[in-house]
């Protein structure tokens, strides 16, 4: 973790400011390991602050990573806390995920903590997640045994006049059977004439046979 922080922090000078903001919640996992839907991470120099409603006070008893000089707050408004409990104080400047911010949020919050400078930055933290080190490949060899593992199994389990969603079903039952936490994404089943929807959600249809 430690390693990812440093790469962050020496981004900082490049982006000239004295902090960032990450609140793209697939980055704040990469960093903290926290895996709920609502939360903001961030880093300054010598220190960090992750931000989240109570909510999910117990569930980063168990999640948060124990990085070094990170301080924990609990609130529903966080910028707007962060500038009353004077966290910003001598920050000119934050760089924030540009890629993953909505225009008219990052308009809010530039509104909130004036006259600190709200900065835009593609790639902040995702140019770092492509090289991937020892822990991540090896995170990467279980999914796709998972993956594998799954697969085989629902070759001999489908059959002639299953509903497509009972397909589905059955996929997300055995992923968790195999330790999955979840579905990485919406799962896609589809049969017939409805192959051609690359992405088309699983339906009621029952497969038939060629």
């Amino acid at each position: 973790m430690d390693r990812r922080l440093d790469q962050l922090r020496f981004s900082l000078e490049e982006q000239k400011s004295e902090a960032i903001a990450v609140s793209f919640t697939p980055n704040i996992r990469y960093l903290t390991n926290f895996s709920g839907s609502n939360a903001l991470f961030f880093i300054m120099a010598n220190e960090l602050h992750f931000v989240t409603d109570d909510t999910y006070e117990e569930q980063i008893k168990d999640e948060l990573y124990p990085l070094p000089n990170m301080k924990i707050h609990i609130t529903r408004d966080p910028w707007i806390y962060l500038v009353e409990k004077k966290v910003l104080k001598g920050v000119e400047g934050i760089s924030f995920e540009a890629d993953t911010m909505p225009y008219s949020e990052a308009v809010e919050i530039r509104n909130k903590i004036r006259p600190v400078k709200f900065k835009p930055a593609d790639n902040l933290v995702s140019r770092f997640t492509q090289p991937k080190d020892s822990d991540e490949l090896e995170f990467l060899k279980k999914a796709l045994e998972l993956t594998n593992n799954v697969y085989e199994y629902m070759l001999g389990f489908i059959q002639v006049g299953m509903s497509e969603i009972e397909v589905a079903i059955e996929i997300a039952h055995q992923c968790r059977l195999q330790g999955s936490e979840g579905d990485p994404q919406d799962i896609i089943v589809v049969s017939g004439n409805r192959c051609a929807q690359v992405n088309g959600n699983p339906s009621e249809k029952k497969i038939k046979k060629l």
